[in-house]
């Protein structure tokens, strides 16, 4: 299947988002955590504590 592009709206505060890159994108969502947004190759992750124990377990130090 074709991956789904959705985009962040111009508005959107990316402050709340970590953008990953494609393996690293790949490995969080082998973990559980569903993408919120695709955007030209760019995949975002809404900030949670889960997210952020799993950038921590893979060795990515995630800025706070």
């Amino acid at each position: 299947p074709a991956k789904k592009e959705f985009k962040l709206d111009a508005k959107a505060d990316f402050s709340k988002y970590y953008m990953a890159d494609e393996d690293v994108a790949f490995a969080l969502h082998q973990a559980g955590i569903k993408p919120d947004y695709i955007d030209n190759g760019a995949v975002y992750f809404k900030k949670t504590n889960k997210l952020f124990k799993v950038l921590k377990r893979l060795g990515i130090n995630p800025e706070p």
